[in-house]
């Protein structure tokens, strides 16, 4: 029975690094933050609006963790 709790364990660890900040790229490049460099990002859609574009359209932004800093796409950036 520990084998099956320790199996969902290592699951459960897996599937939230999986879904939480990690590193990005755009274009096939590796995104850094402008602000510290940093390289670890959780990903948010967001409205364009908030972006500068057409209401009722969707943008991403990528929060840094190091910093808080923010850097917005318009196309959603592939996970590393």
């Amino acid at each position: 029975m520990s084998q099956f709790f320790d199996a969902l364990k290592a699951g459960a660890k897996a599937a939230a690094d999986a879904l939480g900040p990690g590193p990005y790229a755009v274009a096939g490049r590796r995104v850094r933050c402008a602000h510290c460099g940093g390289e670890r990002f959780a990903l948010r859609a967001v409205l364009a609006h908030e972006v500068g574009g057409v209401a009722g359209a969707y943008g991403y932004a990528l929060r840094c963790e190091g910093c808080s800093h923010v850097l917005l796409f318009g196309d959603a950036p592939e996970r590393q």
